[in-house]
């Protein structure tokens, strides 16, 4: 395959490494030494074409904007210097249904918008540094769109940070550091999109009081059923901005895990209740569970997260994926009649009894005995929980008088 390398004003490159790179290059490749080398240009803009990549030499400054064409490469080939600066105040690069890349290269753009990507495309930015900007971007999706950031820094932004509405495929940035001057900052703003996926891992997001992290929609509205957005390892409370906003750890389609100011996502459940005098009545006895029934008492909810919890003691999951986690349940029972009984509580799984948890003791009515079932449960969304007694002896009524149930 053939390239075509334009080198002009006697910019120099190891040509080692520039062959071994365009060696399994499918574009053509440009280089630019000054602004007159871009080919294709209007006294406002400059037409980044498909099937180029522009590999820029030297350090340029120019007040264009950029339109970037599908199949583009904007490299410096290394991003240890400023190499490309926008002086205007409007959008430095401009797309529409294009899948593009930024790679290896150091710039600015002081007063106005780095990226603005509209349409179904994919925005792939890796290995760069952006020293001054006022806004990071406008990403406006239409169904399978992407926008993914690795390794890169945004060290001085004076606006307004991501910002996304539409649809989109992936949201992905990782390992990348962002720095927000104003108190009006967010750093990533998903509240007025909808998420296929979002990944967001080993990212350092700083700004000034008032500032704000990252900011999504109640009850995970942006994302879609059955998705879980995954924030892990990232530091979003760098010199006193908000880690979260709208957004919680407990949130049914995030997970949080290992980050700085922001508590671990856990899927747990703690119930319990305490001195119930209230009858549990039992209308036949039995042996399997057949005739068990639920406990009648009120359940009180201590702590919740990824579950919903009634007062009658059933608990739902209401987490996307699929998890198994430890479950503990302890109840006192006490007879109502003299002469011993012998009772058994179960666990029941979507009012199915889970037979292996059965507990049975012999019980009275001058002392209540303790019933105890440690489980490991595996969960999926919608799930139910709840325990029943039965009397194997009778049908005379059992008081529950306490009893503790924990999901963690």
């Amino acid at each position: 395959m053939s390239h075509n390398i334009a080198i002009r004003n006697g910019w120099k490159w190891n040509v080692e490494k520039l062959n071994s790179i365009i060696k399994n290059s499918p574009n053509n490749w440009v280089v630019i030494n000054d602004v007159s080398d871009f080919p294709n240009q209007t006294a406002t803009t400059i037409i980044l074409e498909t099937g180029n990549t522009y590999v820029i030499g030297t350090p340029i400054t120019t007040s264009k904007r950029f339109i970037v064409q599908t199949g583009v490469d904007i490299t410096g080939g290394c991003f240890s210097d400023l190499t490309l600066t926008y002086t205007g105040t409007g959008d430095m690069f401009t797309t529409v249904d294009a899948a593009w890349s930024l790679t290896f290269i150091t710039y600015a753009c002081p007063n106005g918008r780095i990226f603005n990507c509209t349409g179904a495309g994919v925005t792939l930015v890796e290995a760069t540094s952006c020293v001054d900007c006022k806004d990071i971007g406008l990403f406006t999706g239409t169904g399978f769109s992407s926008a993914n950031f690795s390794n890169s820094n945004f060290l001085s932004v004076s606006g307004q940070g991501f910002q996304f509405t539409g649809t989109f495929f992936v949201y992905s940035i990782t390992k990348a550091y962002m720095n927000g001057l104003s108190p009006t900052y967010v750093s990533m703003d998903l509240s007025n999109a909808l998420f296929y996926n979002i990944e967001i891992q080993n990212v350092e997001s700083y700004g000034v009081s008032g500032g704000i992290s990252l900011k999504g929609t109640t009850g995970s509205a942006n994302l879609l059923a059955d998705r879980v957005a995954t924030v892990k390892d990232a530091t979003l409370n760098g010199g006193g901005i908000t880690p979260l906003s709208i957004i919680t750890p407990s949130d049914i389609r995030w997970h949080f895990e290992g980050n700085a100011g922001i508590p671990d996502t856990l899927e747990d459940a703690l119930l319990y209740f305490n001195g119930n005098v209230t009858p549990t009545a039992i209308t036949a006895t039995s042996n399997n569970g057949s005739n068990a029934v639920t406990v009648n008492a009120v359940w009180t909810l201590d702590r919740i997260s990824k579950f919903t919890a009634t007062s009658g003691g059933v608990v739902t999951y209401t987490g996307e994926r699929e998890i198994t986690v430890p479950l503990d349940v302890s109840v006192n029972i006490l007879g109502t009649t003299g002469g011993a009984q012998d009772v058994t509580i179960y666990l029941f799984k979507n009012n199915v009894v889970i037979p292996a948890t059965a507990r049975r003791d012999e019980i009275n009515n001058s002392r209540s005995k303790v019933f105890h079932i440690p489980w490991q449960i595996t969960l999926q969304k919608n799930d139910t929980l709840h325990v029943r007694v039965e009397n194997n002896t009778s049908t005379s009524n059992v008081i529950v008088t306490q009893g503790i149930m924990r999901l963690r």
